[in-house]
Parts: C-alpha cells; structure tokens; sequence
C-alpha cells in the first residue's frame, strides 16, 4: 500500500479513534498525531506501536472507525480493513477500571481471563511480581503538566530503603517488605518514550561536539512538545511487587488517591 494512503488511515482513522475512545488517565500513553508515533518508533526494530486495548474499547473503536469511513466519502476506500492484536504491556487494561469494574485486580482478571490467577497466586507454585503503578492524571479542560517534588521524593525513598530515585530494593529488605523495584517519573516522557522503551537520543560524541545530528534530535523533541500541548500529563509511582502483596497494597493506596 502507498505510503501516502497509510499516512492518511493511521493519521486520519486510526489514531484519532483510538485516541477519542480513551480516558483522560489514559491520554498521555495514547499518540493523537501521526508525527507523535512516527518519532516515538525510533531505535525500535519493530516498525509498530504496541497498544494494550479492553475488550470493550477495541470494539468502541471500531464502531468509530466504521461509522467515519460511511459518513466520510473520501475515507470510503478504507471500508474493509482488520487488526492483528498482540498481548503485551497490559497497564492501560487495569487504569480505573475503565469505567467497568470497580479495582484493578477485577479488570486485570477479566481483561485476561485465560490466565489461572489463583493459580499464580499461590505461593506454592512460586513468587508473581506484578508492577503497581500509581499515576495522577487531572481531567483538566486545560491541559496541564504534572511534576514531582524533589525534596518530598527523596524523603519517601529514603524511608523505603532506597539510595536512589530508580532503584531495586536491597535483598534483605525485600524479603520484609515484598517491594523488589520502585520507579517515579512524568508522564510527559510518554510523548516521547520509544516503543522499546530505549531512549535513542544522539550519541555523547555528537553532543559534546554540538553537531547537526545533536541539534537534529533536539530539535525533533521540541518539536513534539509543542505539537502535544493540547494533552494533559500527569505523573506517576510504580512499585514491582509480589502478587499477594499487590493485592495488600491496592487495598490500603485506593481510598488514599481517591
């Protein structure tokens, strides 16, 4: 298929629908411009972005898609068209429950029905580490940047037993408090954040010399900045933890973000 005709279904249909069926948590890790998930491909050797999507917002999307390709006369040559979905990175299955279920745990075991979560719960049949995540997204009708502050963050590592602001947790410790890893970070790194998760900026020996290729890259950056000024990001704390003490542990964090 052309690229030009490729260019217009993912610029045009898909982005849009998909960006248009998500919630406002959701907003940040969804790309509304194709120039957003063009750059975000780079340094990846797969040539797509993976997109964990519920069951009833896969369906939503697709009602979307269909119903602007019969209103839209110059969309019409899309009319027939399927998806191959993989399963992987599954966050934005359990975000809020999206509107459907009431904790995480309900969505994520029904989003993923065909996995024996007893099963892997029981610590019998060895250890689940599960990764909790905590995000802040504000539904603002202006959009808004979230940050940390530093000097609270650092109080709160410290006290968990942590040297530094990424960092696995000291086995010892770990044993006690079932908390292998915590991450913090902004979201607005999702405007940028490869598919693989591996930042491909410019090498030190380009940036050391200010060269073309460093003020190439920069300039990408900032250029996808300004085009994603109309997108809220917010923040979030991530823990990998053991699967019971996931459970634990959303028990005691909803009713404190809510």
């Amino acid at each position: 298929m052309l690229k030009e005709v490729l260019n217009v279904f993912w610029g045009e249909i898909i982005l849009p629908m998909i960006y248009g069926s998500s919630t406002e948590s959701n907003v940040p890790y969804y790309s509304k411009l194709l120039e957003e998930a063009r750059y975000k491909q780079k340094g990846s050797s797969r040539g797509h972005k993976t997109l964990p999507i519920p069951n009833h917002v896969f369906m939503d999307i697709q009602k979307r898609m269909n119903d602007m390709i019969l209103d839209d006369a110059d969309h019409s040559r899309y009319d027939s068209f399927f998806f191959v979905v993989e399963g992987k990175g599954i966050k934005l299955l359990t975000k809020d429950g999206q509107g459907v279920y009431v904790l995480p745990e309900s969505a994520l075991r029904n989003n993923l029905a065909c996995l024996d979560w007893n099963h892997m719960l029981d610590q019998n049949n060895g250890e689940l580490i599960v990764d909790v995540g905590v995000s802040f997204t504000p539904a603002s009708r202006q959009a808004v940047v979230g940050l940390w502050r530093v000097d609270t963050l650092e109080e709160s590592y410290a006290a968990a037993g942590f040297n530094r602001g990424v960092a696995e947790m000291a086995q010892d410790r770990a044993l006690h408090t079932h908390v292998a890893f915590q991450n913090t970070y902004n979201l607005y790194y999702e405007a940028v954040r490869p598919n693989n998760n591996r930042p491909a900026f410019v090498s030190d020996h380009h940036a050391y010399k200010l060269g073309d290729e460093y003020y190439k890259e920069c300039s990408g950056i900032v250029k996808i900045f300004h085009k994603v000024k109309s997108k809220t990001y917010g923040i979030r704390d991530e823990y990998w933890v053991s699967g019971k003490a996931a459970q634990i542990l959303l028990d005691q964090i909803i009713p404190q973000t809510t």
